[in-house]
Order: structure tokens, then sequence, then C-alpha cells
């Protein structure tokens, strides 16, 4: 888990490398370095939040639909829109 973690990481800060704007100054470049990927890091965490939730809620609306309709009718939902006018696929 942890080696996927470093990865996107890495990712993420050449990505604030390459997008930060550059400076003759090591001093101002470092500050605007740290300023861009310290907030393309927040709003990564922000992302990640957005879509914790919404899997969360698929999952629960998941969980509803396969109360209320029997097995069969819940995988034609699923599946309709891939498969042809075949009721049990």
């Amino acid at each position: 888990m942890y080696q996927f973690a470093l990865d996107s990481y890495i990712v993420l800060f050449l990505i604030s490398i390459a997008k930060s704007p550059k400076s003759d100054k090591i001093e101002e470049r470092l500050k605007n370095l740290n300023e861009y990927h310290t907030h393309a890091g927040r709003w990564l965490g922000v992302m990640f939040a957005y879509f914790q939730k919404w899997l969360q809620c698929t999952h629960a609306c998941m969980r509803i639909c396969t109360y209320f309709f029997a097995t069969h009718t819940f995988t034609y939902l699923l599946r309709c829109a891939t498969t042809s006018n075949q009721f049990y696929a």
C-alpha cells in the first residue's frame, strides 16, 4: 500500500516542480515550490474525501437496492446498458 502512495506522491511532487512559478533565486524558488505543493496536496486530499463519500453512498445505494429488488431484476438493472433485451444475462 505504501509503495503506491509513495509513487503517487513522487508524481505529485514532480508535477509541482514543473508547474510552480520559476525563479532565479533559490530561496524564492523553494518558497514558490513549497506553496504550490502545499496547495496541490490540499486539493488532492479534498478530492479523495469527496471520492470516498461518493463511494460510500454508492455502496449504500447498492445495499438498499438488493433488499428492494429480486436478484434477477437487480442484475438486469445493473447490466441493462450492456446487454440486449435479455432479462436473464
